[in-house]
């Protein structure tokens, strides 16, 4: 029975930090672009009202595959120690997030590959090779962190960043954490890499409601990525509102650098990606081999 409970609670903890998050950063672009935005709040009346339409669902094979990779996701956070609470005893395995990841990423591509609109075949063909850049930059950090600790364990690396901010891999790796921040940029879809996976071109001809599980999708995404980053290089958080306010944080930093950049084409996106956040993950790794 509590095992159950932690599980709804997380879930809901997931659901509602996403689409929080999602809903803040509309209104700050808004802000930045001398508009006035919707409220913070509108990304939930959004999936409710998508809901809300009565249609036919003509596509069920891409609607379970959509639902498959949010029930990834979901499974994926529960492995994430949020404060000092878990749903479960679990060693919180670094290896079976990188799993669960992976496959919630390439179900949503199958998912979405079923969509009959013109350009969504060329989209979801950026978004594969993305996926592939993303997998190779995520398991470079992955092994950065598991030299560092000897072990793959969240618990292990959150406990082993206990003593203050200099103890945190921000400090120690910063090399990594910037990896990270770029990789985070990328799987958010934030420019100037929001040419990589263009969701508004992948949904077409999907229904209403298949795009408020993207959106479920997207919200999740939001969630599971910061917090992730949260533990490995900020030291995790005391409790509940420590840790969603280094969520906050890392998240609002990568919506606060959007309007700096351009929205690059797709080959330049790509290479930045690739090589940039790639090329500093190889060399946090090495550092982490050799050196510290």
């Amino acid at each position: 029975m509590n095992i159950a409970l932690g599980i709804i609670v997380r879930v809901s903890i997931a659901l509602v930090t996403g689409l929080l998050f999602a809903g803040i950063a509309r209104k700050t672009l808004a802000r930045l672009e001398r508009r006035y935005g919707p409220p913070f709040w509108q990304e939930f009346f959004d999936i409710i009202k998508l809901f809300l339409k009565r249609e036919r669902v003509s596509n069920v094979f891409g609607l379970s595959c959509i639902i498959f990779a949010i029930a990834s996701l979901l499974a994926a956070s529960m492995f994430i120690p949020v404060g000092n609470g878990m749903p479960f005893d679990s060693p919180a395995c670094l290896i079976t997030i990188y799993y669960l990841i992976m496959a919630a990423y390439l179900a949503i591509l199958l998912g979405l590959s079923e969509s009959n609109g013109l350009y969504s075949i060329f989209s979801n063909a950026r978004a594969g090779i993305f996926i592939i850049g993303y997998g190779l930059v995520f398991i470079t950090i992955i092994i950065s962190i598991t030299v560092r600790y000897n072990s793959s364990s969240l618990i292990a690396v959150a406990s082993g960043q206990i003593g203050g901010f200099t103890h945190w891999n921000i400090v120690t790796m910063p090399v990594g954490f910037i990896a990270s921040m770029i990789m985070l940029h990328g799987v958010l879809t934030r420019k100037p890499f929001g040419a990589l996976i263009a969701d508004e071109v992948s949904v077409t001809g999907f229904g209403s409601k298949t795009y408020a599980f993207v959106r479920f999708f997207y919200a999740i995404n939001i969630y599971i990525h910061t917090a992730l980053i949260t533990v490995l290089f900020l030291g995790g958080g005391t409790g509940f509102l420590d840790f969603t306010l280094k969520q906050f944080l890392l998240f609002i930093v990568v919506v606060l650098l959007e309007p700096v950049f351009a929205r690059y084409r797709i080959k330049r996106a790509l290479g930045i990606f690739l090589f940039m956040a790639g090329a500093l993950a190889f060399v946090q790794l090495i550092l982490n081999l050799y050196i510290l």
